[in-house]
């Protein structure tokens, strides 16, 4: 009786060993980098948020208001004044480059980001600015005039909020 003294390959059992623990260790990898991956996306956007204030703080104190509107052939869906509030899209703020978002973004029947700041005047001192940011990137929305933190931020859903500057956010109350 002969016997095989090369013996090559690997035994089925071997294979399908192989495939469970690769199966378990994905499992496992997917269900620990997803939360982390949808932390970083909420954060990226809080971030995003919290750069659109900015962004309307400097066009009213450094840049100058009169300035910002000489610039802008916006419709008044994207920049709307009155005496007492201004409104700002994001979508203008990019279109000047003061927002580092690519105009693609905003662009189409269903646009996958949104946003816009309403800077109120304090009352009687011309000097201080309050500022309301209602924005969605598609997964997720803001709409707060306070400290814009993770409690702020809800699963985006389509609703009623409107993202850009129309009659009914700038006028005098």
């Amino acid at each position: 009786m002969k016997t095989l003294k090369n013996k090559n390959g690997f035994t089925l059992i071997e294979l399908l060993a192989v495939i469970v623990v690769l199966a378990i260790v994905t499992v496992l990898a997917t269900t620990t980098l997803l939360p982390l991956m949808n932390k970083a996306v909420k954060k990226s956007f809080i971030d995003e948020a919290n750069a659109a204030k900015t962004t309307a703080g400097d066009i009213m104190t450094l840049i100058s208001l009169d300035s910002f509107k000489k610039s802008t052939d916006a419709t008044a869906g994207d920049f709307q004044e009155s005496d007492t509030k201004v409104c700002i899209s994001v979508k203008e703020m990019a279109k000047q480059g003061l927002f580092d978002k690519d105009m693609e973004y905003f662009e189409g029947d269903s646009p996958e980001y949104e946003g816009k700041v309403i800077v109120t005047k304090d009352d009687g001192n011309t000097n201080n600015y309050k500022y309301k940011v209602i924005m969605h990137n598609g997964d997720y929305m803001i709409n707060t005039d306070k400290k814009i933190a993770d409690e702020n931020v809800f699963d985006y859903k389509e609703d009623s909020t409107v993202y850009s500057c129309t009659g009914t956010d700038v006028g005098n109350e």
